[in-house]
């Protein structure tokens, strides 16, 4: 498909109609989940299960039920809706997520390896993020995040509180794999590209991309990290051309941690997401200069193919 430069206003109304278009999809995504729940769930009305979708009960269908409506939730929204505008909405290319060479062994072999030399930095930076106190004049603010962080934290270990084989693999699912494609698809698919023609600047718009998705998931005290995260992922977005690798990288994000919940469950480890692995400055030094020369090294791999941008 030929390239389309879009004006600044209209790709500042294209992020609007996205944005409308994915909060739609949300709304959406959760309704049809609930109404195809609801007959598995005779004893209740719909109002009701409404309601037991925040309810942290010892129940295991309504671990389920939450799982599955932010699965759908996720699918509609972050999923559908970004793919539907892309396709029929807009002037400008839909993002590829597989392409020639989509079985080529040294890009895959760099998005392990990055990911994997990423972990030192991103777990640094995530601590560093959880020990931030703000300015006395913020300090209602600073007790609303942590109010909320403590929230989250909560919900997420309940529903990675894994009793069987398929637990976890419902869980790994919704967390690593619909999130893993559909958060990419509307990250760096849909409104990486744009922000960086609003800008006209490869790296301000992968930058910029990665702050949106760690500020989407409304946890400050995982803000840095995440976008971190985000922002390895733009690059292998953006120097390949394809979505591939940024889905699966995220995939990969997301899954080893449910992975590592689930041995916690069988006794084989004793990981927990609250505690601080002590990663000294240096080591993060190290890592982040290996990330990026891995990195480079993943360009080079593409630097004679156009990017989808």
């Amino acid at each position: 498909m030929k390239d389309i430069r879009l004006p600044t206003i209209k790709t500042i109304s294209e992020l609007f109609l996205v944005f409308g278009l994915v909060v739609i999809g949300l709304f959406a995504g959760t309704l049809v989940a609930l109404l195809t729940a609801k007959p598995f769930f005779t004893d209740v009305s719909l109002t009701e299960l409404i309601g037991k979708m925040g309810q942290m009960s010892n129940n295991p269908s309504d671990k389920w039920l939450a799982l599955y409506v932010q699965g759908m939730a996720a699918s509609a929204g972050f999923g559908m809706a970004p793919f539907l505008f892309a396709k029929y909405l807009s002037p400008l290319q839909e993002p590829m997520i597989f392409g020639k060479n989509s079985i080529k062994l040294m890009p895959w072999l760099l998005t392990f390896t990055i990911m994997a030399f990423a972990m030192p930095f991103v777990s640094y930076l995530e601590e560093w993020n959880k020990a931030f106190v703000f300015p006395e004049s913020l300090k209602s603010l600073e007790i609303w995040f942590r109010h909320k962080e403590d929230e989250i934290a909560e919900l997420t270990k309940w529903l990675t509180k894994f009793e069987s084989f398929s637990d976890f693999l419902f869980a790994f699912l919704v967390v690593g794999v619909v999130a893993g494609v559909a958060e990419e698809y509307l990250f760096r698919g849909v409104i990486q590209p744009r922000l960086i023609a609003l800008f006209g600047n490869v790296h301000v718009g992968i930058w910029l991309t990665g702050f949106v998705f760690g500020a989407i998931h409304v946890q400050f005290y995982g803000l840095f990290p995440r976008m971190m995260l985000g922002v390895l992922l733009g690059y292998l977005a953006f120097y390949s051309g394809k979505l591939q690798y940024a889905m699966v990288g995220h995939i990969l994000n997301n899954g080893m941690v449910v992975i590592l919940l689930y041995f916690n469950s069988l006794q084989i480890t004793s990981f927990d997401m609250e505690s601080a692995l002590g990663i000294s400055w240096y080591v993060a030094i190290v890592s982040i200069i290996a990330t990026f020369w891995q990195i480079i090294s993943f360009r080079n791999q593409y630097k004679k193919i156009k990017a989808i941008y």
